[in-house]
């Protein structure tokens, strides 16, 4: 995806854009904008919502925060909201530890 950020000092606003695909039962082409804030310098936390556009189905909005607690490392939690609100979908939510190859 295409991604650009305004550093603010502490707070870093950022947006980004992806295309990818859901699976309603079948591969469905999404555009997905993304909001994010970074926090910190070096940035400890990653707030963000992303809002998933089907071609031909409604919309998925999702919600995560990331947490960068040592330097490679970082603690990843999402929640889907639609999952939450609609229920002719179940819930789902996400939780996964990264670390930065690079």
């Amino acid at each position: 995806g295409i991604q650009t950020a305004i550093p603010l000092g502490f707070i870093t606003p950022a947006l980004r854009t992806e295309l990818t695909s859901l699976f309603l039962p079948g591969p469905i082409p999404v555009v997905s904008p993304i909001l994010l804030l970074g926090f910190g310098e070096p940035e400890f936390l990653t707030l963000g919502g992303r809002a998933r556009i089907p071609i031909d189905e409604g919309y998925f909005f999702d919600t995560f925060a990331v947490i960068h607690f040592a330097e490679r490392w970082s603690l990843f939690t999402g929640v889907d909201i639609t999952s939450i609100v609609d229920e002719k979908y179940p819930f789902m939510g996400t939780v996964s530890i990264g670390y930065k190859l690079k």
